[in-house]
């Protein structure tokens, strides 16, 4: 996403619409789907723009020093990069909360030193909820590019040296276009979010722009004419029909990578797909369409609640000021010094700001409390043991409960992280019952026992009979089933249902022997971290309250009447968590005045306190084995 002064026009043009797209996708434009491919535009765009300045200066003058390659793209890169990253951390120490802006630091530091894609690989998806939350995550596709840009000018050197004519050069980059595809395709289905983020799986959409460089220029008119319509059509239909919800990228990426390849390889304003992207104004947004590509995000999630057309107006003036105060200065065509030391007080802010944990010292008393509140759920939910990670592939002997007596009646708490948080509540209450709690609970690993249902956990299905058969073995007298069920239902195949779904391990249950199974609804969920919700509420509000609605996530409520009807559905009983924990007044925050009694730590998942206040107040509606043979005595 780099800028080039001397590309043709068509090129700028296409670099515009690439830009664009992005910014409408993020914006939320539901006409354009597939804007989040001008991405992959760009890739292809800089492939050919690298590998044709390497051959300029390599083949035709014999100049190409890496050491001067290096040196220009620090300058042509890094100064708008630290700017924009500078002035994040600065805005930031205003608007972020502590977690949060340490968060943003960590990946400040990842970001100035070309692993951005890396970092956010490790830490999020970029279609998560959670991704919407971080300032920097675009910068994952400039980690790309300059991986490729460290790695291809020995690529290059090598392919001169091995081939003496065009004609196996061209070959040979067809042959990296066409292996790359393969591999990004196979591991898109085996890992979408390393697909995404990483070089490798990638490389093939900038191979595709370097082979473009290679190939003789199209001397007939018409098939130029032709390719260029062609490239221009598949362009379009990358960003109006391919969507979010597919696997991305691999085949999917073929349609705007194809595309934009057949646009450049038809060459020059000479057809009327290319004089159209060379029409005013495009090439001129083509110009700034890095120092766009780099303001864009931060400023929606940092201030998104202004009026987007306001935010855009911010966006394309900062980015113009950027490109006309930073991009093209001397000192871009001077030494490497200038951006060497911009992106080292970047990384100084970030490291600082990271050291000290997103200084809450900054807040005010009740603010930095909140700011401060941290919940450690590892024990609560036996993380490793029973709430098992997507590598994990066996649940600890302890989570079946071996130690307790036959005469003891047991319960078991099956499913996601959904079901992990309610541990806690349920061990209290067993303990002061006289029940056992068995828990086999993982991440993203719903009870489900078909296999075309579990989707990213190569583990969950065997997890899951293991799950089964322990309960065949120890009889519990009750079913605790919860899940991220909504989540689950996006991606089931068509005509499955939520109750189809579970239909074989409702069967499974009642014929181990288990007299009681409840489905439980979804929890309340926070726009944000409940601790961010709540400082929000107290900066605009002036108070801490016990019950609101503010920031609270309308669509999951309206979630309970479904589950309702799959729980009748299935013959087992419904706990609704909504009914539990709120009411006309809104969904609990804290069950006693102090803070440390938060019922929730992030989004939506309990802490002890609100796991102890969901089942103490589900309790008078399930039919406890110990409870009920005493209350019967």
């Amino acid at each position: 996403m780099t800028r080039n002064s001397d590309i043709r026009l068509d090129i700028q043009g296409l670099r515009a619409v690439a830009v664009s797209s992005v910014i409408a996708f993020h914006y939320g434009a539901g006409w354009l789907p597939g804007g989040f491919t001008g991405v992959d535009i760009f890739f292809v765009i800089s492939g050919f723009l690298i590998t044709t300045s390497i051959l300029q200066t390599e083949v035709k003058e014999g100049t190409f020093s890496l050491l001067r390659f290096y040196t220009k793209r620090i300058r042509r890169i890094v100064p708008a990069l630290a700017l924009v990253i500078f002035a994040t951390l600065v805005a930031g120490w205003f608007l972020m909360m502590p977690q949060d802006y340490r968060g943003l630091a960590e990946s400040a530091l990842f970001a100035s030193t070309g692993l951005a894609n890396v970092y956010f690989y490790l830490n999020t998806g970029y279609f998560d909820r959670a991704a919407e939350l971080q300032p920097l995550l675009h910068i994952w596709s400039l980690g790309v590019e300059l991986q490729f840009y460290l790695v291809w000018p020995l690529v290059m050197i090598a392919i001169m040296r091995a081939f003496h004519t065009k004609g196996p050069r061209t070959c040979f980059m067809l042959a990296v276009t066409v292996i790359g595809f393969a591999y990004a395709s196979f591991e898109v289905a085996r890992d979408e979010s390393y697909a995404f983020y990483l070089l490798h799986p990638r490389v093939w959409e900038l191979a595709i722009g370097a082979f473009v460089a290679f190939l003789p220029p199209i001397r007939s008119d018409l098939i130029r004419q032709a390719l260029a319509l062609l490239g221009l059509v598949l362009v379009i239909y990358s960003l109006v029909a391919v969507n979010s919800t597919e696997l991305f990228p691999g085949p999917n990426a073929l349609y705007a990578c194809a595309g934009a390849a057949i646009l450049i390889a038809s060459g020059g304003a000479t057809t009327f797909a290319t004089r159209v992207l060379a029409l005013r104004p495009l090439p001129s947004v083509g110009e700034i369409s890095y120092s766009l590509y780099l303001w864009h995000w931060p400023i929606l999630v940092l201030i998104g609640n202004l009026h987007h057309g306001l935010l855009l107006v911010i966006t394309y003036v900062l980015s113009a000021a950027t490109y006309r105060f930073v991009e093209r200065p001397k000192y871009s065509q001077s030494s490497a010094w200038v951006p060497t030391a911009a992106i080292s007080i970047s990384i100084v802010a970030a490291l600082m700001i990271t050291i000290n944990q997103g200084f809450p010292s900054r807040l005010p008393a009740q603010q930095q409390e909140l700011a401060e509140y941290a919940y450690d759920n590892f024990e609560d939910w036996r993380i490793t043991k029973c709430f098992l990670n997507p590598d994990q592939a066996q649940f600890a002997s302890e989570c079946e409960e071996p130690s307790a007596g036959e005469d003891v009646p047991k319960i078991v708490l099956w499913g996601d992280s959904l079901a992990a948080h309610i541990y806690p509540g349920l061990k209290a209450y067993g303990a002061s019952s006289g029940m056992s709690v068995m828990q086999f609970t993982g991440s993203l690993c719903p009870p489900f026992l078909k296999a075309e249902l579990i989707f990213d956990r190569p583990n969950c299905l065997s997890t899951n009979r293991q799950a089964l058969q322990a309960i065949e073995r120890q009889k519990p007298a009750v079913a605790f089933l919860s899940g991220a069920w909504f989540h689950y239902l996006s991606l089931f195949p068509k005509g499955e249902t939520l109750a189809s779904s579970l239909a074989p391990t409702v069967e499974a249950l009642k014929q181990a022997g288990v007299e009681k199974i409840y489905l439980i609804g979804p929890f309340p969920g926070w726009d944000e971290p409940l601790p961010n919700v709540l400082i929000s509420h107290l900066n605009k509000f002036g108070t801490i309250p016990d019950r609101t609605t503010y920031k609270l996530t309308s669509s999951i409520l309206a979630q309970d009447p479904a589950l309702r009807s799959a729980a009748s559905a299935l013959g087992v009983s419904f706990l609704s968590a909504i009914d539990a924990m709120c009411n006309d007044e809104g969904c609990l925050t804290k069950t006693g005045p102090s803070i440390s009694t938060l019922t929730a730590f992030d989004i939506g998942h309990l802490t002890a306190e609100g796991a102890a206040y969901f089942v103490e107040h589900i309790s008078a509606r399930v039919s406890w084995p110990g409870v009920e043979k005493a209350r019967a005595d």
